[in-house]
């Protein structure tokens, strides 16, 4: 298992998910849905992704 960055969709760190060592690539998680009988058709919304590629360095967002 290794650690990955999660990211929200404007890019700001969000924590850590633990992943399998093979995982490699940019997988988006998305806003919990309701339950199934309050969803009308709507789709999952993505609220970030899970980076399990090395980002280049100096790639963050500092807010002060």
């Amino acid at each position: 298992m290794k650690a990955v960055p999660k990211v929200n969709t404007d890019g700001l760190y969000q924590g850590v998910e633990l992943v399998d060592d093979a995982f490699s690539g940019v997988v988006p998680f998305y806003v919990p849905l309701p339950e199934p009988e309050e969803l009308d058709g709507e789709l999952p919304e993505v609220a970030g992704y899970v980076v399990g590629v090395p980002v280049p360095q100096g790639l963050v967002r500092v807010l002060i």
